[in-house]
Parts: C-alpha cells; structure tokens; sequence
C-alpha cells in the first residue's frame, strides 16, 4: 500500500495560551452551525481546478465565516481524493483520500462532505485576494459553503490513516486512548490529537476502553475483557456473558460494561468485580439492569453517575443519559453529533466520538467536547 501524507494545522478552537481543558467550551444544548451560506458550485479553469467565487457570499464579505463544508459525489461508499489549495502557504493540502485499494467498499452513488476545521484547516488560508478557492478532486460536481461555528466549539480532528472512527474512548488525566475495529489497533493521543504511541488490539473488534489509573480495559468482540499495560502487554483477560459488548468504563474498583442492542432489542448493563473476573477467567456480575434504550452504548463514569450515550442504528436521535448505580435516569440529553461511537469524562466535561455536527453532511471522525448543564 502507497504512502499517503497527512497535514496537520489545528482548528483555531484550539486555544493553546491556556490548558486545553479550560476552554469556553459548547454545552451540549447549545446550536453548533449558528450560519450557513448556499453551496457554491464551481467553474473549471485552464488546469482543470476547481475554482469557487465566494464574491457574492455575505459570510465571507462580512468575515464572519470559521469554516468550509466541502462535498461531492463518488459512485462508492468510499472517500474521494481531494486536495484545495492552501494560499498562505502555496500547496495543496489533502482533505479526502481514497482508500485502500484492498478494502471492500459498496458501489452506491454517495454524496461525500469534509468540514474543514475536523481536518485541522484553518478556512481563512484557502481564499485568495479576489475570494476564490481552488479545488482539485477525483470526484463529481464538488461543491463548498461557508459557515459560521460556535467560536465556542471544541474538536479534536482524527487525522489517522484507515481510523474509520473512534469505537472506543477514554481520558487518562494526561491524554486521550481511542479503538478502531477499522483498523483493530489502540492509540494514545495527545490532547491535540498527534499519535504517541499506537498497537494491535489483542483481538478482533475492539470496541469500548476503560482506564484504572494505571492500566487500560477494552471491551472486544470476541466476548472477552483485556487487561492491558500502556504498552499493549495483555495482564489478564476474561470471558464476559454477551455477544455484543461495546462501551466500558472504570468506577473505582469496578468495571461496567454496556451491551449493544441484539435481536432482542434489549442492551443491558454490567456491573463486574474486575478483580474476581481476572482469577476466575469468565466476569463475576455483580449488577444487571437495562440500558435507558436499545441502540448502540457508550459509556463513562463522571464520578456519581454513569453516562450512557445511545447511538440509534435507525436514526439520528442520539441520546445521552445520566444514570445512577441501580439503572435510574437522572438526566438525559439530545445529542447534536452524527453517530456518537464512545464517551470519556475528563473531569469537568464529556468528550464523545462522533462524526460532526448534525446539520452539516461531513463525515469526518472527530472527538468533541461538551459541557453539560
């Protein structure tokens, strides 16, 4: 397999004169696109670029644009090469990549969308002096709006070759760790999110993690728990009693562990003596209840409760849930992000992994940061 070459230049959400996690960050509840212009359509010149003037567009003459939507169609359910030209810096930076030419991908005519701040650009390099910005793209009929974000809007861009999405995510104090059953590898993150280390998952589908304070717990679908060092070195493992495990996450000495929803339509969730399940080789339950609603869960520990977060297969009603020991809703929360996959607390706030917001098209994987009210 080729080579492909990421650029990183971070979103200017990210405010690096104080901590990253005192920001003014979005609570869950409040709007993230606050503007949107009509897509531009675009003219080919003599290199056969793309070119898009942004002449007529208020966003852009008033300045009150932070963001680009950029879309096209492909006659795959796979990403398109795409490259817009970076005019600070004179290159064209990538902001689609085809994928790899040994993966299955279904033959259907799709609209692709790549929101420019989840791919770490920062919009205002990529208009000229007379408003226009280049694009060059393998797929058809591209098209770019400008936007207005919440300044407030925090995101962390997965700039990670073959990632498909953060599966599994929890916050050790110091830094992120996230899953991929794309890619079946675990990876530690800076809070900006570079790669500090990465390695294989110790089976197949891995999906949600959990940390102890020292060591990390991933829930696989090959029914098991593993207990795994910072390295990847497995010191224990064990049998858990579901076909579907999926979210994970460490309440003092405990483990709970979220089901996704079967053919039942029933999720459950699992209390487990960690300690226990370790010696015996198969999860010694010590609660079960229902999870609020079937789905797909995610799942974090905020310190009093536990947070589920339910990403509906049927649609895009995502749903966040603060729920007691005992499988009490405390709270519950509209989710404003595509198809949420996994939830982390980082003492003050929830991060969830998502796929953007849900008014735009793009489906690029990013962590974002949420308070809650």
């Amino acid at each position: 397999m080729g080579t492909i070459i990421f650029f990183f230049m971070f979103n200017s959400c990210w405010d690096e004169s104080s901590s990253p996690y005192n920001p003014q960050t979005t609570y869950i509840d409040d709007p993230i696109v606050l503007e949107a212009s009509t897509f531009i359509s675009a003219d080919l010149n003599w290199q056969q670029d793309f070119v898009f003037d942004f002449n007529h567009v208020t966003l852009i003459l008033t300045g009150d644009y932070n963001d680009f939507e950029l879309t096209y169609w492909t006659s795959s359910s796979a990403d398109a090469d795409v490259w817009i030209y970076n005019f600070r810096i004179g290159r064209w930076d990538q902001i689609g990549f085809s994928p790899d030419p040994d993966t299955i991908h279904l033959p259907v005519f799709i609209e692709h969308g790549h929101l420019f701040s989840a791919r770490g650009f920062q919009a205002k390099d990529y208009l000229d002096e007379g408003r226009e910005m280049r694009v060059r793209c393998s797929g058809s009929g591209p098209k770019v709006r400008a936007l207005r974000i919440s300044p407030d809007y925090f995101i962390v861009p997965l700039m990670i070759e073959n990632l498909g999405g953060a599966n599994g995510l929890v916050h050790d104090g110091e830094s992120l760790w996230i899953s991929s059953n794309y890619s079946n590898r675990i990876y530690n993150l800076s809070l900006e999110g570079k790669i500090i280390k990465e390695f294989e998952a110790p089976a197949g589908y891995p999906f949600g993690l959990a940390f102890d304070g020292q060591d990390l717990w991933l829930a696989d679908g090959s029914n098991r728990i593993f207990k795994m060092d910072q390295e990847g070195d497995i010191l224990c493992q064990f049998t858990v009693p579901t076909d579907y495990p999926g979210g994970l996450t460490w309440e003092n000495d405990k483990l709970w562990l979220s089901e996704y929803e079967h053919t039942s339509g029933i999720s459950q969730l699992f209390g487990i003596d960690p300690y226990a399940s370790c010696s015996a080789g198969f999860a010694v339950i010590t609660d079960t209840f229902d999870t609020p609603e079937g789905g797909k869960p995610g799942l974090a520990w905020d310190g009093e409760y536990l947070l589920v977060v339910i990403k509906d297969p049927h649609s895009e009603a995502h749903e966040l849930y603060r729920i007691n020991t005992s499988g009490e809703v405390i709270q519950s929360y509209d989710i404003p992000v595509k198809y949420p996959q996994d939830i982390a607390w980082d003492g003050e706030a929830v991060l969830l992994s998502n796929y953007g917001p849900k008014d735009l098209i793009n489906y690029d994987p990013v962590i974002t940061r949420f308070k809650l009210r």
